[in-house]
């Protein structure tokens, strides 16, 4: 299981995972929007994406395992040597390591390939699978903080980290 490029290749299976993980994925994070859940709109927003990683503002990727995307992991807003770092997780592959094998591929690819020397990451504090992740990984805590936003009807809290590579 090793990362890969988004490319436009990727979009039946991207839109699979996004489809068949919908639910699962909405009891950490709020909604996707509605197009990414149909073929040619999700096609579209795949080529936008692959635009901004053209100019360098980021850098898409998914892991495959039995033909099957079972993970994102993306470098988004690279701004003079720092990016931020999303993932998701396929419900089916929660609790095998592979998060944490996925998160420490990509800090690799940060640094040797990207030249980055700091990634930042938040997640939500209902969402305990994702800070173990990120503590395994070697970021560290820098501080949690409420918003106005509702997920599930409940307050959404952020906690955020960094790693310095």
């Amino acid at each position: 299981m090793e990362l890969t490029h988004l490319s436009r290749s990727d979009c039946r299976s991207l839109l699979d995972f996004e489809t068949h993980n919908k639910n699962y994925f909405e009891q950490y994070v709020p909604p996707r929007p509605s197009a990414y859940f149909k073929f040619d709109s999700l096609l579209e927003i795949i080529d936008n994406l692959l635009l901004e990683q053209h100019i360098g503002t980021c850098k898409m990727h998914v892991a495959y395992k039995d033909e099957k995307i079972i993970a994102r992991m993306n470098l988004t807003n690279i701004t003079d040597s720092t990016a931020d770092l999303g993932y998701r997780i396929c419900q089916t592959a929660v609790g095998k390591g592979y998060a944490t094998k996925l998160v420490n591929q990509i800090l690799e690819l940060a640094q040797s390939d990207y030249g980055l020397t700091q990634i930042n990451a938040h997640t939500t504090t209902n969402n305990p699978a994702s800070i173990k992740v990120l503590e395994k990984s070697g970021f560290k805590h820098l501080h949690t903080k409420e918003t106005s936003l509702t997920l599930n009807g409940k307050a959404i809290i952020f906690t955020y980290y960094n790693i310095k590579l």
